[in-house]
This record gives structure tokens, C-alpha cells and sequence, in this order.
């Protein structure tokens, strides 16, 4: 029967065009479904009907390129449908794992995400079930039903002069249709799910693609830089000592660390994957095994601790890292934005360029593959003069496959002792923690058990295992640090939280205003600290922290936590976000910053905190963004646009001329 309708269609050249053109819609809507329902079953609910329609529009475009491209054949469907699929499934799982589907970014970084893509369960649910059920049925439906197209060289070139009229349309409307003003179309991005839930997966996908491209922000200009970090336009040929005094943009230089000698400190900064403290939720508040003891006890004896706020969750450490070294905030890009896989770094101020230029060694360290997030592109753009990546751990020693926290301490050390004399600044991004903890890999011996609502749960139970065994290297490692015969600095963080909040751990939903700002940010909080061993007698406590404004960040903290937090008794404590973290750090060796440093450093004093959900004012209230664009006349807001022209002007501005950053080092 099925032939017999394939066979009257094929013989009947009006009937072939008008099912050809029916299947066209008919697969689109499809493959929509194929897109949606795995990650939104309810999809049809849940979208209002008009963005239903934006959604099947794209839908629509999508496949008539695919389908011109491919000749009409089956396989163009085939192919169509399968894209579909993949983005269902993707946005399923992603969604599984860190809370959010895929946003453009994580396309262009597809290839870090499989290098770390083990230890997840992809248990298949009822939705995905469902989903590949329809898939199948369909594939079925284009081998029984739809006819093989009889191609001649005409219909060949007019099928692709098709594609591209269709593939120019789509690309038009892509790069000159506001999807935001044209539909109102808004991507919430710090609940980027619910947006897409609400609103559709492509049409939210191409409004966060169309915010890639950063426009410069309003007020900026050359002179309006050079302006707020203090730096006169004449300054810019300036080398003399004096301007240097006054403001100059020419290289800080440091005695003791040009002479190259041993009265030079070691500087190391760790950031350690997923290292964070659960205990401030009231779920896991008291229970022990959540506590990371070691962590705080080194805390009580450092120069600077506390708790930074970051713009990373569950995944997306890069940012962390963009954020720590440059001192620019992914608050002002927007969310679903890796700054290392879209924009180039290249002579943006940052602290290995600076350690460089008071004549220290830099090198950064990861022990995974050197392509992963671009680092091997990034990091010599950012002017440091060695990686060690995963290359060179063959051997070393691992947890569920990861290479430990501890194996990166001894790589730090054995490079120390083949060069005791030469200032070295390293930068260390560990690997252990990192996601994916329904591996069932963590040894009996090393297992953990914590509860929640009187339940335990085996992720949790894998998380808490191996940060107790990260908190238990770091304090060997401070222990080697404290023994080694030279001075040293150490500023260690963690990179974000895991993937188990809002699963496990849950916000009150009662609060609103500023309350509701401060409970969001519990999800994006991880302690740091910055120690010294007794050879560094030279540090000192960054000034920064000593202010009022560093005490109302400790206060604001404290509010809406479970309990006070841990760090007491500390010589001083400050909450910062992790922007401002490598100036605290710069502060602490005593040299002579730049003045894109002194400006963050002064912006602190008006604005401790900002990340890609808000800001905290320097009396301690946390605020939504959507607060400092209704109230501009507010000191907080105008601070954050004066942040916004500074840092549009390091990542984006003219390279030619000097601005008043540090750009070059040759």
C-alpha cells in the first residue's frame, strides 16, 4: 500500500510538488519536536503560541537549507531531523549536568566538552525515550513513503542557487534582525532554562549568538579610558621616573625582582576545580564531611580570606579564569559568553603580563589537554612563558580518572627546585573535583557520607569525598610551602560550585528584593585566600580589605547564610568578586601596580562585588542588575558603567594606541 502511494505520487509531477511541499512543513514541525521535547516535554504549554511560531519559522529556514543543499533527497530530511534530534538530546543532558542548555558558546567549545564528558550518567529518561522512538518512526516513514527524486544536472544547479537564496535570507535575518526588540525574546542568564522553556530553544539560542557581539558601551571613548585610570593623553611617550609617579603607563619595575634573587617571592595562585564549602547551606550546615577544615584553619593565618563571588556554575571554569587574571567581570558580557573562545586576548592587561614585566618567570599549569577552552592560544596571548599542560602528567597520579590536586603541587615544586633563584609566578587550574560524580570511581576508604533530609545521595556522597581529599592536599601542600627555604605568596580559590545545588540544596522562596539577590549568590560563592610563608616577610595585607566597604562585604555575606559563615579570627577577612582577587593579590607583594590595577582597586571601595547576576553596593546590599539600570543616579550604577567603558577599553580597545594599559612587553 505504501509503494502504491510512493509510485501515484512519483508519476504525478503536481501531486509530487504539492506532497514535497506538505512533507517540508510537516518536518519541520518535526523536527521542532525533536528539538524541544526531550528537554521541555510540555513544550507546547509551556510557549506562547506567537514565539511557537518564531520557533517553527526558524525551523522552517533551517530545513529549507538543508533540504536545497541536499538535493530534495530523503537524506536531507534524514539530516535535518537528526540536527534536531541532537540539539533535543544536548539540551537534555547539558541541562542534567549544570542547570543550563547549550548556548552558543558551548558549540564553539564542543571540543573541551568532550575531553571532560566522562563520569556522567546518561541514563535514559521517559522524555529521551520518547524522543528516539519518534525519531526512529520517522526514519521509517522517509524509507516507506517519500520518494527517491529523479535529479537532473538543471534541477541539480537550481536546488543550489535555492540554498543559497534560502541560507542568505536566514543569514540576513540573523545578523540584521534584533530578536530582543523584534520579539521581545529575553534570555534570563542566570535561569537560562526557564527562558528556554518558556520561549523556545532557537529562538533563545539566536538571541544569545546576536549578543555575542559587544557593543561599546555607553560613554566610551579613548579619552573617557585614559580619563578613569588617571592617564593623561601627553603621558603616552613618557618614561621618566617622574610620570611614572604621577601616573604613567610605562613598566612598574620591582628591585627585588629584576636583580632576579632569592629575597624575590615565589607567587603561586591555585585555582582548584569545584573547591567550594556546602556547609553554608542549611541542608549540609554542621555536617563535618561537607566542612573543607584544612581550608580554614590555613585561612586563620593568611594574609587575606574569605568568600569571592563568581560568574561560573557547575562548568564554565574559564571564565573563572578570565575573570581572576584580567580583572574584567563576565557581568558586562552577558551570560552564556566565554570570553576565551569568542574574543582574542591578545595585549589585554592581565597578571602574567604584569609578573612579567617586574621581571618574573610565568607559567601556567593545567593537567588536561592544552586545547581545551583555547587555553594554548590564550595563555601565549596572555604573555605567559610556559604551559605545562596534561602532556606533561603522563604517570601522575589520579582519582576517578582526574589527575589529582596533589600531582599539580609536586609538578609546582619539582619546577621550584630546578630553579631556586629566578621569581616565579605560576598559575595552577587543578582538575580533580570536576563534574560528573555519579562515577562510582572514589575508593571505599575515601568515600564520605552526608545527608539530606535524612537521605543520602551517591553524587553528593562522591562530590564531598574528593574535596575532603583536595582540602586534605592543600594543607600538605601549605606544610611543603612552609618548609621551603624562600619566600612565598599563596592565593588559592575555587573555580565555581557543583552541579548538585537546586537538586539537593534549595533556596527559601520567600524572599524578595535584596534579599533574593543575596540568596542567588550563595550558588556562586567559593573561599580564597592569600597566604604567606615566614620567608615572605615583605608581604602585606592588601589595602584594599582594610576599608569599611571590605567590612560591609563580610556583613552582607553573612545575611541570608546558614549560620555565620566559618572564617573567624582570620587576620582580615573581605567578600570580593573574583575580579578584583588578582589586585588584592598584586597588593600584597608591596610593587608598584598600573593604573587599570589602582582602578579596580579604588572600584572596590564603591563596589565589592560584581558578577553576571549583580552588584553589592559598599554598604553591603546586593542588587539585581535590572536595579542599577533603573536607578542611575546611584553611585553603584555609575561606578559599574565607568567598569564597563574601562573594560570595554582592555579587551576591545584600540591596540595601536596606548590607553593607560599595560599592552606590550617586547
Amino acid at each position: 500500500m505504501l509503494s502504491k502511494l510512493r509510485n501515484r505520487v512519483e508519476d504525478n509531477p503536481r501531486a509530487t510538488l504539492l506532497f514535497r511541499a506538505v512533507l517540508c512543513l510537516a518536518m519541520a514541525a518535526a523536527g521542532m519536536f525533536l528539538a524541544e521535547f526531550a528537554f521541555n516535554p510540555g513544550f507546547l504549554f509551556s510557549i506562547p503560541p506567537s514565539y511557537l511560531l518564531c520557533n517553527y519559522q526558524i525551523y522552517l529556514g533551517f530545513l529549507l537549507v538543508v533540504y536545497f543543499l541536499g538535493q530534495q533527497s530523503r537524506l536531507s530530511y534524514a539530516v535535518f531531523l537528526a540536527l534536531c534530534q541532537i540539539i533535543g538530546l544536548a539540551n537534555h543532558y547539558v541541562t542534567l549536568f549544570k542547570e543550563a542548555p547549550v548556548l552558543p558558546s558551548d558549540v564553539l567549545a564542543i571540543g573541551t566538552a568532550a575531553q571532560v564528558s566522562g563520569g556522567y550518567d546518561y541514563t535514559p529518561d521517559w522524555t529521551v525515550i520518547v524522543s528516539a522512538a519518534v525519531f526512529l518512526a520517522l526514519m521509517a516513514f522517509l524509507v516507506l513513503v517519500v520518494p527517491k527524486v529523479k535529479l537532473s544536472r538543471k534541477l541539480a544547479v537550481c536546488n543550489l542557487a535555492l540554498a543559497l537564496v534560502f541560507g542568505g535570507m536566514c543569514a540576513h535575518q540573523v545578523l540584521n534582525y534584533n530578536i530582543k526588540d523584534g520579539t521581545g525574546c529575553k534570555v534570563d542568564v542566570w535561569y537560562v532554562a526557564d527562558s528556554y522553556k518558556a520561549q523556545g530553544t532557537l529562538l533563545c539560542f539566536m538571541q544569545r549568538a546576536q549578543e555575542l557581539n559587544v557593543s561599546a558601551p555607553e560613554g566610551y571613548s579613548d579619552q573617557a579610558v585614559r580619563q578613569l585610570l588617571g592617564v593623561e593623553q601627553e603621558q603616552e611617550t613618557a618614561s621618566d621616573s617622574a610620570d611614572s609617579a604621577s601616573g604613567s603607563t610605562s613598566q612598574p619595575t620591582s628591585d627585588a625582582a629584576t636583580s632576579q634573587d632569592s629575597s624575590a617571592p615565589v607567587v603561586l595562585c591555585i585555582m582548584d576545580e569545584t573547591f567550594t564549602d556546602l556547609t553554608l547551606w542549611d541542608e549540609l550546615a554542621g555536617q563535618e564531611c561537607a566542612y573543607p577544615a584544612n581550608y580554614y584553619e590555613i585561612a586563620q593565618e593568611s594574609l587575606l580570606s574569605g568568600y569571592t563571588y563568581v560568574s561560573a556554575y557547575a562548568g564554565g571554569t574559564c571564565n573563572s579564569e578570565f575573570e581572576f587574571l584580567t580583572g574584567m567581570s563576565c557581568g558586562n558580557l552577558g551570560g552564556g559568553v566565554y570570553p576565551y573562545m569568542v574574543y582574542s586576548m591578545d595585549k589585554t592587561e592581565n597578571l602574567a603580563r604584569w609578573f612579567k614585566s617586574q621581571g618574573y618567570k610565568t607559567t601556567a599549569m593545567h593537567p588536561c589537554p592544552a586545547s581545551n577552552w583555547r587555553r594554548d592560544v590564550v595563555y601565549q596571548q596572555f604573555g605567559f612563558d610556559e604551559f605545562v599542560d596534561g602532556s606533561q602528567f603522563e604517570g601522575a597520579d589520579e582519582l576517578r580518572g582526574k589527575t589529582t590536586d596533589k600531582a599539580t603541587y609536586e609538578k609546582i615544586l619539582e619546577i621550584l627546585e630546578q630553579d631556586p633563584t629566578t621569581p616565579q609566578f605560576l598559575f595552577d587550574v587543578t582538575y580533580q573535583n570536576h563534574s560528573g560524580y555519579g562515577s562510582g570511581l572514589v575508593p571505599e576508604d575515601l568515600l564520605v557520607h552526608a545527608t539530606v533530609n535524612g537521605q543520602e545521595n551517591d553524587s553528593l556522597n562522591e562530590y564531598l569525598s574528593i574535596l575532603q581529599v583536595a582540602d586534605r592536599d592543600l594543607g600538605w601542600f601549605v606544610d611543603q610551602l612552609r618548609d621551603l627555604d624562600r619566600p612565598v605568596t599563596l592565593c588559592f580559590f575555587g573555580d565555581h560550585g557543583p552541579n548538585l545545588i537546586g537538586d539537593l540544596l534549595h533556596f527559601d522562596e520567600d524572599v524578595t528584593g535584596s534579599q533574593q539577590a543575596n540568596q542567588a549568590q550563595k550558588k556562586y560563592t567559593t573561599p580564597y585566600l592569600i597566604w604567606t610563608n615566614k620567608k615572605n616577610t615583605s608581604a602585606s595585607t592588601p589595602a584594599m580589605a582594610t576599608t569599611s566597604t571590605a567590612k560591609a562585604s563580610i556583613a552582607a555575606t553573612q545575611h541570608g547564610f546558614a549560620g555565620d559563615p566559618a572564617l573567624t579570627g582570620g587576620k582580615t577577612q573581605a567578600n570580593m568578586s573574583l575580579n578584583y582577587l588578582g589586585v588584592a593579590l598584586a597588593q600584597s607583594t608591596g610593587m608598584e601596580l598600573t593604573p587599570y590595577q589602582r582602578f579596580l582597586a579604588s572600584t572596590y571601595q564603591t563596589m565589592p562585588c560584581v558578577n553576571l547576576d549583580g552588584t553589592l553596593d559598599k554598604e553591603g546590599t546586593w542588587h539585581w542588575f535590572d536595579d542599577t539600570w533603573e536607578h542611575p543616579e546611584w553611585e553603584l550604577s555609575q561606578t559599574l558603567a565607568n567598569m564597563r567603558i574601562v573594560q570595554f577599553g582592555n579587551l576591545f580597545g584600540d591596540r595601536k594606541e596606548d590607553l593607560g594599559f599595560q599592552r606590550s612587553l617586547e
